[in-house]
């Protein structure tokens, strides 16, 4: 019986086989348990953010709003206590409000008198369910955009806060149509008289299940710039009421309340067939946002032709950062429809 022997070069070949396959095997080894060492914090992580959520006091619930004007942060910000009654899902929080409520009242404060909603308010049954929404990823984006707008404002007022609508035609109409936006700016005490991209509340009409997806994941997952009658963009209105006519087909009506900031608004003035119309066009270059008065038509309002019509606010925005949702009232439909027929349409 013969042995075969291996030789020293074999014999050293086999050793460093064998040693190689061994430390791949303990590589192999320590990425598994890097790996489930990984997976195991992340999951500590998730389950301790989850927890601190779960237990966060009323001072955490809604920080994210002080970042809105006061009157909104109160609304968001419940008193000591109360946090139980917020729902809290991932980065968003949401109360749905009582009429005994405290927040009701404050909220009814915040858009009454200046968003021209008081019949909704106090005809029964025509708001059967009001949620306050608290996103914080919508708001600290929404404030880092309104951030960089007031450096740009401020370094570069040439590129960004540009005045030509002044030297365009039809002076008056234009001026009248600043004025107003002016006025309504200046009627809610937070913002200061140099702020350059002052606040404000504005509504905007749509269905139950849009409104729902819009507060958790912004405008554009819902909406798309509409070609109107003063520009591409999202069309928002600074009248509840009015905002009532695009949502009045839908079979659970909704109205969404935000916050705006419009920055330097272009006052369009044309309607869709004249010269300088902004129909279809994007905002003017200069400008961040159009602001508008239109009749029940939508188009341009005309103070002798309109006399017996309320103007209606129009603000058109591109940007979805320049907009963030705070509250969502839930609507009758047939109420809210008398009500629309009533004070708008005036039938």
């Amino acid at each position: 019986m013969s042995t075969s022997l291996l030789t020293p070069a074999q014999y050293l070949g086999e050793n460093i086989r064998l040693t190689g396959q061994a430390v791949v095997l303990m590589v192999f080894s320590i990425i598994f348990f890097l790996n489930s060492v990984a997976l195991l914090a992340v999951g500590f992580v998730y389950w301790r953010k989850r927890s601190l959520r779960q237990v966060s006091t009323a001072e955490d619930i809604g920080t994210s709003a002080l970042k809105l004007p006061l009157e909104v942060m109160n609304l968001l910000r419940p008193a000591m206590g109360r946090n139980a009654n917020w729902h809290v899902d991932k980065d968003m929080t949401t109360l749905s409000v009582t009429t005994a409520s405290d927040e009701l009242k404050r909220l009814r404060k915040l858009v009454c008198e200046d968003m021209n909603s008081e019949p909704l308010w106090s005809e029964m049954g025509a708001i059967p369910k009001i949620d306050l929404v608290d996103n914080s990823v919508l708001i600290n984006r929404f404030s880092i955009h309104r951030e960089i707008l007031q450096e740009r404002l401020l370094m570069d007022p040439m590129i960004f806060k540009r005045k030509d609508w002044t030297q365009l035609p039809n002076f008056d109409l234009r001026d009248r149509c600043s004025a107003a936006f002016i006025a309504f700016v200046t009627s809610f005490p937070w913002n200061k008289t140099d702020d350059s991209v002052p606040l404000i509340p504005v509504a905007f009409g749509t269905s139950k299940s849009k409104a729902e997806n819009i507060v958790r994941n912004g405008f554009t997952a819902e909406t798309s710039l509409y070609d109107g009658n003063f520009g591409a963009g999202m069309y928002f209105t600074t009248s509840v009421l009015a905002s009532l006519g695009f949502c009045l087909k839908e079979e659970e009506p909704c109205a969404l309340l935000c916050v705006a900031a419009p920055g330097n608004p272009f006052p369009a003035i044309e309607g869709p067939q004249e010269k300088l119309s902004q129909r279809g066009k994007p905002i003017k270059s200069g400008y961040q946002s159009t602001f508008a008065l239109a009749n029940q038509a939508g188009l341009p309002y005309r103070p002798v032709a309109d006399a017996v019509q309320r103007p209606i606010a129009q603000l058109v925005i591109a940007q979805e950062n320049q907009i963030v949702p705070f509250a969502i009232l839930h609507l009758d439909k047939t109420v809210v429809k008398q009500l629309y027929s009533k004070h708008i349409l005036n039938e």
